[in-house]
């Protein structure tokens, strides 16, 4: 990577425009925009959180074309809680995140709000949830991978709103929360993840296997 960095960009500790490796920050618009290809790279320390970037409430993360990677990795001993984006308010995120993690339970965005602009995809590899929020905004074609659930609210209601198409690729159960409502003006698609053969036990009559077709 032709940027990366080991620390926490915080910007709720900024009171003026900032600059970093990769990285710059607009105090007026509370956009953190990334301006060369970025992994930010964090080790995990147990028992605290864990966290890659903070944003202040009604901020914009942008990736502006670039590749950026959140990564919270482990020391190889010792394992954690956090988010690669976090903001206790609302957040906007343009471009493409990318967020992975190595043990603990990393989820890649954590917010009360998170508004995905139009083209927005998070890419959760390997985190236990793509976006950990109680409202949801799309806009336009967005999309959330991830190897665990792409939508997290534990025991509790996430409002999906906006206007657009939302594809949610996160195996079969994309959605882990107590309910989720979602308004007219947005479709979900669901990619669910192909199941092999060798992993369904069949428990039907042995009259009756013949005509089950495995895709």
């Amino acid at each position: 990577w032709p940027n990366t960095i080991t620390e926490t960009i915080d910007c709720t500790r900024f009171t003026e425009d900032k600059t970093g490796s990769g990285w710059e920050w607009d105090h007026a618009t509370k956009t953190l925009k990334i301006t060369g290809d970025l992994l930010i790279k964090i080790t995990q320390k147990k028992g605290n959180d864990n966290y890659g970037i903070i944003l202040p409430g009604e901020a914009t993360l942008d990736t502006n074309g670039k590749k950026l990677y959140v990564a919270i990795v482990s020391d190889g001993t010792t394992y954690g809680n956090g988010d690669c984006v976090y903001s206790s308010g609302a957040i906007t995120i343009k471009g493409t995140l990318m967020a992975g993690r190595q043990g603990g339970d990393i989820f890649a965005v954590a917010a009360n709000k998170v508004i995905l602009s139009d083209g927005a995809q998070i890419e959760a590899n390997s985190c236990i949830g793509g976006v950990v929020t109680p409202e949801l905004v799309v806009n336009g074609d967005n999309a959330i991978l991830a190897d665990y659930w792409c939508i997290v609210q534990f025991n509790d209601n996430v409002n999906i709103t906006g206007s657009g198409t939302l594809t949610l690729d996160c195996g079969a159960t994309p959605i882990n929360c107590n309910s989720y409502t979602v308004e007219d003006s947005v479709t979900l698609k669901f990619n669910l993840s192909p199941v092999s053969k060798d992993s369904i036990t069949l428990t039907v009559p042995d009259s009756l296997k013949d005509g089950i077709k495995y895709d």
